[in-house]
């Protein structure tokens, strides 16, 4: 059983460093508190251009994180952060090394990403403590190896980072080459993980108490597992749910209650859900450029829809799909909604 992985990277409002009263960069911050993100960028391009890593850092903020007021441009917003980064800004090492790893604004390089994590991550900066420890688990960029891995990810969880207490106790137990898995001390960091209310963590000890992993198999113990993670709109967590009350595992059998939590499992992307539902999963096609960045997605079970919009020309059916969901913010939650209703189950 390999859990679901989730990693978020909480969004950073702009903060003033130790910039004077009324300073520019002070007046920036406010701007931006303001939501006034054109006069923000205005008065950090000139201190940025100047060498300001604050100004460097929080000018890429602009352009990769306000895409509801700016229009993103992540290959701009990179050489920002590489150049504050450069000047040892650290919240830019570690944002220059996640769109390293993820591709954005340029070509993937997990090897260079894993060296502005380790810079980050020797200062102390818990989430490229993660980061670098994932790569290391996944061997991206540098030599897999576990003990590192281990090492890293649990620095990041000392330092407060929640997620990575989950993901330690993955490390120890359920990452394929953890061999023999340790499951008392996985216990530890998942229940901690819980405890800061970490879905993922639920469902995984929901998942250890199903099938006695670690601990007595119990499986009232393991819905109440279920139960949180999916209350938390957590789509294996609602799917093993649904799972338990089909079959009576834990609860009384409820083949009514078991479809509400495959629904809700389905509706949130979950493949096995709609499957239990007798339905079919639906994927739904990337643009070509993501889909080469990255692994290919395995659909040899899954329907795909598409939307064709048709004019005699191209550049007028493209006016019109833009128009349609146009690229910004309101243009990304419209075409999520049309997701969300789709007819997949």
């Amino acid at each position: 059983m390999r859990p679901v992985l989730s990693f978020f990277f909480v969004s950073v409002w702009l903060a003033g460093g130790s910039s004077a009263a009324g300073s520019p960069l002070e007046e920036a911050t406010a701007a931006v508190r303001a939501k006034d993100y054109p006069r923000a960028s205005s008065l950090l391009l000139p201190l940025a251009h100047g060498g300001n890593p604050e100004a460097q850092f929080q000018l890429g903020l602009l352009l990769s994180h306000r895409k509801e007021v700016l229009e993103a441009d992540h290959p701009q917003a990179r050489l920002w952060y590489l150049k504050a980064a450069r000047r040892g800004h650290i919240k830019a090492q570690f944002y220059l090394a996640w769109m390293l790893e993820d591709g954005q604004g340029g070509p993937k390089d997990p090897a260079e990403a894993a060296q502005w994590y380790l810079k980050a991550a020797e200062r102390g900066h818990c989430w490229s403590q993660f980061g670098l420890g994932r790569l290391y688990a996944e061997g991206r960029g540098v030599d897999k190896g576990l003990a590192q891995a281990r090492e890293w990810v649990r620095r990041s969880a000392d330092g407060g980072y929640d997620y990575a207490k989950f993901y330690l106790g993955y490390l120890l137990a359920h990452h394929p080459d953890a061999r023999p898995p340790d499951y008392t001390g996985a216990l530890r960091w998942y229940r901690l993980a819980a405890d800061r209310g970490i879905a993922d963590a639920h469902y995984t000890l929901g998942i250890m108490r199903y099938k006695g992993q670690g601990m007595p198999k119990d499986l009232g113990r393991a819905v109440e597992r279920f139960r949180k993670g999916a209350e938390t709109d957590h789509p294996p967590s609602q799917h093993a749910l649904g799972e338990c009350y089909a079959r009576g595992h834990g609860v009384p059998k409820d083949a009514a209650t078991a479809r509400d939590w495959h629904k809700k499992a389905a509706d949130n992307g979950w493949p096995e859900a709609a499957r239990a539902l007798g339905a079919t999963a639906i994927h739904y096609p990337q643009p070509v450029q993501v889909i080469e960045a990255g692994p290919r997605p395995d659909v040899s079970d899954a329907g795909i829809r598409i939307g064709i919009v048709a004019r005699d020309d191209p550049a007028q059916a493209w006016g019109v799909a833009r128009e349609r969901f146009p690229e910004d913010r309101k243009g990304q939650l419209l075409h999520q909604l049309a997701m969300k209703v789709s007819d997949s189950a």
